[in-house]
């Protein structure tokens, strides 16, 4: 959810902190990626997470 909110409200927020399981690549177009390239996202894992 909070990928899909920056995707479509950038402009809104001033950063995200995604706490959710992985967005898979093959919903995000390169389009998608290249207008969220500068936004800060703080993106965290653990050392056991197997879904990254």
């Amino acid at each position: 959810m909070t990928m899909e909110m920056i995707l479509k409200h950038s402009d809104y927020f001033a950063i995200a902190f995604p706490i959710c399981e992985v967005y898979e690549d093959s919903v995000i177009t390169d389009e998608q990626i290249e207008s969220i390239k500068a936004f800060p996202i703080w993106f965290t894992y653990a050392k056991n997470d197997r879904s990254c």
